[in-house]
C-alpha cells in the first residue's frame, strides 16, 4: 500500500514537472514571436509609409489617412496566436515612430546639405573677392 502512495506522488511530480515545462516552452515561444511580430511591423512600416506618402502625395492634409492605409496593411500580417497583442492603436503607434525617426534622420540630412551649401557660398564669396582684389594695377599709358 506505500508503495502505491510513492508512486502516484511521482506520478504526480512527473505530471507537475512536464506541465510546468510545457507552460514556459509556450511563453517562451509566444515571447519569441511577440518579438518576431514587433521586428516584422518596424521592417515593413518603412516601405508602408512610402507607399502611403506616394498614394496620397496630391492630397493635403492627409496624414490620417496614411496612417489608416499602414496600420491597415500591417495587421492582416500579424500572425494569430499574437494578434491580440498587437491591436491597431499599438500598430499606429509603433508606424508613428518609425515615421518620427524617419522624419528626424530627414530633417537633419536637409540641415547638414544646407550647411555645405553654406559653407561652399561662403568659400566661394572669399575666393571671389580675393581674385578682385588680386587685380593687376592698370600702368598709366603715356
Amino acid at each position: 500500500m506505500n508503495g502505491n502512495i510513492y508512486w502516484g506522488l511521482a506520478l504526480a511530480l512527473v505530471i507537475g514537472f512536464a506541465i510546468r515545462f510545457v507552460v514556459v516552452y509556450l511563453k517562451v515561444k509566444k515571447d519569441n514571436l511577440e518579438t518576431e511580430t514587433e521586428r516584422m511591423i518596424f521592417a515593413h512600416a518603412p516601405e508602408l509609409i512610402a507607399q502611403a506618402e506616394k498614394a496620397y502625395e496630391s492630397v493635403e492634409k492627409s496624414g490620417a489617412q496614411k496612417m489608416a492605409m499602414c496600420v491597415e496593411s500591417i495587421l492582416p500580417m500579424i500572425p494569430e496566436a499574437v494578434s491580440s497583442l498587437f491591436p491597431g492603436d499599438i500598430v499606429q503607434a509603433m508606424i508613428q515612430t518609425v515615421f518620427n525617426s524617419m522624419k528626424d534622420f530627414a530633417n537633419m540630412a536637409i540641415d547638414e546639405a544646407a550647411k555645405g551649401l553654406a559653407q561652399k557660398s561662403v568659400t566661394a564669396r572669399k575666393s571671389k573677392n580675393k581674385a578682385s582684389e588680386q587685380k593687376p594695377k592698370e600702368v598709366p599709358v603715356a
